[in-house]
């Protein structure tokens, strides 16, 4: 996985963006929510500056996350770096594409294999959707996030299917090991 991110961070394009996306969920690799927070807040803001060192602190924590991209992309192109932007925005339509073809999210038999909720949310944002409501599920066996959602213009509602297994997994895992270094007394 470092040697992937390494590869990418000194601008070599032969890297399989796929193949770093699944490392990282396999890995266990999860961005830092104090530095997404940040990233966020700076969106809202349209604080580019703040935005560019934002996304660069989650892009550390997790070259794997596509909101990092997205909005150093921005902060590049409103920043007046346009190699930079070019340079994000060739990793993030990587790491979509490699979303992408885990499934096409629009039923349980299709739904997208995500590394982390954030891409749920990151696709929900993309193609225009508003989260109305939230449900764990199956599909095909593997726990899944069903989101009800709808357009934002037309209010028209769609049902979107995500495997979860790979945050799930984390989950469990981290709450095992919490219970093992801290067992009930």
């Amino acid at each position: 996985m470092k040697a992937l991110v390494q590869r990418l961070r000194s601008g070599d394009q032969t890297v399989d963006v796929n193949e770093l996306r699944v490392a990282a969920g396999d890995g266990g690799i999860v961005s830092d929510s104090n530095a997404r927070d940040k990233l966020m807040t700076a969106a809202r803001n349209r604080d580019f500056k703040k935005m560019e060192t934002a996304a660069d602190d989650v892009l550390r924590s997790n070259y794997a996350d596509l909101d990092g991209h997205f909005f150093a992309k921005i902060a590049a192109k409103e920043l007046g770096k346009p190699e930079k932007a070019e340079f994000h925005n060739w990793v993030e339509m990587g790491l979509l594409k490699s979303l992408r073809s885990s499934g096409d999210g629009q039923s349980a038999a299709t739904a997208m294999k995500v590394i982390s909720v954030d891409e749920e949310y990151f696709i929900l944002r993309m193609m225009d959707q508003m989260p109305r409501q939230q449900a764990l599920g199956k599909c095909e066996g593997k726990p899944c996030d069903i989101m009800t959602t709808a357009d934002r213009d037309s209010k028209q509602e769609h049902k979107w299917y995500f495997n979860v297994e790979i945050p799930m997994r984390r989950m469990t895992e981290a709450i095992e090991g919490d219970q093992k270094a801290n067992p009930p007394k």
